[in-house]
């Protein structure tokens, strides 16, 4: 029986899989920076949102109070019933304008990270056939 080191042979060694180790960096290296770019973007896009909806709700709160200081002062309820009118107008455009702010930012959002998450294109067809020639490899180590 042989019990050399060279003789002997564990599965692990079997399977093991081999990368060129600078391609895999510089690959890691794009899809890290593009992924955080998106993630700056994406940042972006939920502050200018946000904002945006906190200035309609500052506006609705003041149109609120407005409304309810004329209320106070009508003296019937025709009168009353037009400042309500108002009210709840301005109410349903705010919450349209809401509504239209936040699918217009979302598929922003979904835009960037779409193309954040796609490969990047390649330079030509002449240079993506070589490219493809210089793929990495996986490589089967065999031993024993």
């Amino acid at each position: 029986m042989n019990t050399s080191k060279t003789a002997k042979t564990r599965s692990s060694d079997m399977f093991a899989v081999h990368y060129d180790d600078a391609e895999m960096r510089a690959m890691a290296r794009q899809q890290a920076e593009s992924f955080w770019r998106a993630q700056e973007r994406a940042l972006d896009h939920l502050d200018s949102m946000t904002k945006d909806w906190l200035n309609r709700r500052r506006q609705g709160t003041q149109a609120a109070l407005d409304a309810a200081h004329k209320l106070c002062g009508c003296k019937d309820p025709s009168e009353a019933s037009s400042v309500y009118g108002a009210w709840m107008t301005g109410s349903a455009e705010r919450m349209a304008d809401d509504a239209r702010a936040f699918s217009e930012r979302m598929m922003k959002l979904m835009q960037d990270l779409a193309e954040a998450a796609a490969p990047p294109p390649a330079k030509s067809t002449e240079a993506a056939a070589d490219k493809s020639a210089e793929a990495p490899t996986v490589k089967l180590a065999r031993t024993g």
